[in-house]
């Protein structure tokens, strides 16, 4: 058997991995892709664990999470686990395209920053999810 303390996952989920973007109904590549860590990294283990406390307080005051306030929970996970983002024509193959260290957004050139993160998910849910389910999974982050 494998010595247990040699296997690291957090150290594993914070190699981080890159998740190419596809359009939420038709599934191509819409030309953006995110860096990402995992949801064993410090990062998302320290966003699960305010949310924990967060959610013990509400219990207390026999207080439900809203639905706005769930929307803000996942937005939270996507914005800490995001280390980066870039995008490229479309029309174009990833490598063959020159790519950009930022995303077109109404005419301006938007850099991965934790401002425009937010403004990215809160707009884009789907963006967020789809960031959020390559964190879950744990086989992305295994070395090739």
């Amino acid at each position: 058997m494998r010595e247990l303390n040699d296997i690291d996952v957090q150290e594993i989920a914070e190699s981080g991995t890159t998740v190419v973007i596809t359009h939420p109904y038709a599934g191509n590549p819409i030309g953006m892709e995110v860096d990402i860590v995992g949801l064993d990294s410090e990062a998302a283990q320290a966003v699960f664990k305010r949310q924990r406390n967060r959610a013990l307080d509400r219990q207390a005051k026999r207080k439900a999470l809203s639905p706005e306030e769930q929307d803000q929970e996942v937005i939270e996970i996507a914005v800490a686990i995001t280390t980066g983002w870039r995008s490229w024509d479309e029309s174009q193959e990833r490598d063959e395209a020159e790519v950009s260290e930022w995303i077109p957004w109404n005419g301006e050139e938007l850099k991965c920053t934790d401002s425009a993160k937010h403004r990215v998910y809160r707009k884009h849910r789907w963006i967020a999810g789809q960031v959020i389910e390559a964190a879950g999974d744990k086989s992305r982050f295994l070395a090739e």
